[in-house]
């Protein structure tokens, strides 16, 4: 009698023993993949891949923040290759992440990659005409960039990518806005997703102020990076607004018409 019931307890015992083993592994996986996906906040697209080596390339978890990354990266096609796996079919977010990778892969497919490595940056435009533009994005995305580094204290990624697309309708697509929003707020730019995606000022008749607008579009992300993208709304705003003219000499139409004036 004494024997069945040790063989009982030792059962018992290696039962709980390989339950709580499984939920240590499955803290320490969610853990792992929470701590990528905070690294993506921040904007380091390296930190999250490098955490995500560790963690079971089999789970759904693991495989959207994977996804996520090569979205983060420009990968497009490689976040499409994720999402389309068997195992997330039945996952909602990545049902609409496919839908914006997928879109973005569309958009990018035949675009023009100009990799600054010395500089840090790299541009991909849409339409080949835009390429004339490449040398100037370069020399805006350093003034920006040292400008905030001073101001905020926040250095940004290197590379720091552009998108620049011919129409507001691929803005929207490559961003997950809804194009409606785009076209009835006059948004030319959105920094998201890593990256600054912006209209070629080709698309406007008299062009506009791209330069400074990418400028702006950077202080969201140094933003997002400084505050692992906790800062309301107002503050963001109020600060890329003070710093989409910090990276040049002032001019003295920067204040015409008045903020005031216009709001």
């Amino acid at each position: 009698m004494r024997r069945a019931t040790t063989t009982r307890l030792a059962a018992l015992g290696a039962t709980l023993a390989i339950a709580a083993s499984t939920v240590t592994s499955r803290a320490a996986e969610s853990s792992l993949v929470e701590a990528a996906r905070e690294a993506l906040t921040e904007l380091d697209v390296a930190r999250a891949e490098a955490l995500l080596v560790a963690a079971d390339a089999s789970k759904p978890g693991a495989m959207v923040a994977r996804a996520l990354a090569a979205l983060d990266g420009g990968d497009y096609d490689r976040a499409v290759e994720i999402l389309r796996a068997p195992a997330l079919a039945h996952e909602p977010s990545a049902a609409e992440l496919l839908g914006l990778a997928s879109s973005c892969a569309r958009a990018t497919a035949a675009a023009l990659m100009v990799d600054d490595a010395a500089r840090g940056v790299r541009v991909r435009v849409q339409d080949e005409d835009d390429a004339v533009l490449v040398p100037e994005i370069v020399r805006v995305v350093e003034a920006a960039r040292a400008s905030l580094a001073t101001d905020l204290g926040v250095e940004l990624p290197r590379p720091l990518r552009v998108e620049m697309v011919r129409d507001l309708f691929t803005l929207a697509a490559m961003t997950g806005i809804d194009e409606s929003a785009v076209q009835n707020t006059g948004t030319v730019a959105i920094a998201k997703w890593g990256r600054v995606t912006i209209v070629s000022p080709r698309a406007m008749p008299d062009g506009y102020a791209w330069a400074d607008t990418l400028a702006h579009e950077m202080a969201h992300l140094a933003e997002t990076r400084g505050s692992r993208d906790r800062a309301p709304l107002w503050l963001q705003e109020g600060i890329a607004k003070r710093e989409e003219t910090r990276w040049r000499t002032a001019s003295p139409f920067d204040d015409l018409p008045a903020a005031d004036a216009v709001a």
